[in-house]
């Protein structure tokens, strides 16, 4: 038994943020043929759950980029953050005015600003030079179709007992607040943090990676992780390639990304999902 690891976003969904057919019918035929095919991405594990059901298909997910995985509906592992860390966290966004959005087991929370700030950053900037792969259009359209509660502080969303946060999500178009933000979380402990594009950064636990959803994947199947190929196209997808035996990049991946992979395949609006599965795996 293998397993194939795959990412959402620039991987599997074309640039219109769909499925094709074709990638669609080689996920079936590598299952046919005794593969397990996952689903890790950065989206959150809900709203994973929700779209690949209306599409029809059927796998395990490690959503929020590997911080909670389920198969067959059901958690099989979760690494929230600390009460205490996602609390700083809000704080000093919030001090810093930066548009994010937070991934719990209760839903998607947003700053109550989160769609203004996020569009003044977007304006703020030079958009054919930060944002080459995604419009404000695009943008604002992909938010409004998620279900995000607006709040106005920490303790809004609910009680050290029963809150389980999982990712912070922050809008950083302008590249110099990116990086001034990436360096104060490099001074912090408990976390780690990624890009799935370059305007953002996702901040999760040190076990939230998707090296971690592969790994509880592939031990819950007895699965050598030898045995597994992953496919993605940006940062937060190298712990999965890394800890998977085999890796995949898409041919609209960073160039960072192909230099690190096996092999590269095609892009992710030419099918390029299905064109790996039926060429290096079937």
């Amino acid at each position: 038994m293998k397993l194939i690891a795959i990412d959402m976003d620039g991987t599997l969904l074309s640039s219109e943020s769909k499925i094709s057919l074709e990638n669609k019918k080689a996920i079936i035929e590598a299952q046919d043929a005794g593969y397990i095919v996952m689903i890790c991405s950065g989206r959150s594990h809900d709203h994973l759950l929700t779209y690949l059901e209306e599409e029809g298909i059927s796998v395990p997910v490690s959503g929020s980029n590997g911080a909670v995985t389920y198969v067959d509906n059901k958690i099989i592992h979760e690494a929230p953050m600390s009460f205490e860390v996602a609390g700083t966290l809000f704080n000093w966004l919030e001090e810093k005015k930066q548009p994010f959005k937070i991934f719990t087991n209760k839903g998607t929370f947003c700053q109550n600003e989160f769609l203004s700030r996020a569009k003044e950053a977007f304006v703020s900037f030079d958009e054919q030079e930060t944002l080459n792969r995604m419009t404000l259009d695009f943008f604002f359209e992909n938010q409004k179709k998620q279900s995000l509660v607006p709040i106005s502080n920490f303790e809004e969303m609910g009680t050290e007992k029963d809150l389980f946060v999982f990712k912070y999500y922050v809008y950083t178009p302008d590249e110099s607040v990116k990086n001034s933000t990436q360096e104060w979380l490099s001074s912090r402990e408990g976390i780690s943090f990624a890009s799935s594009w370059a305007d953002n950064i996702e901040i999760m636990s040190t076990h939230g990676n998707k090296g971690t959803g592969i790994t509880q994947i592939a031990e819950y199947y007895h699965i050598p992780l030898e045995n597994a190929f992953a496919i993605g196209d940006n940062y937060n997808d190298l712990p999965m390639m890394t800890a998977a035996g085999n890796s995949i990049a898409m041919g609209n991946a960073e160039p960072e990304i192909k230099a690190l992979c096996d092999y590269v395949t095609l892009s992710n609006d030419e099918d390029g999902v299905a064109y790996a599965i039926r060429r290096w795996l079937l």
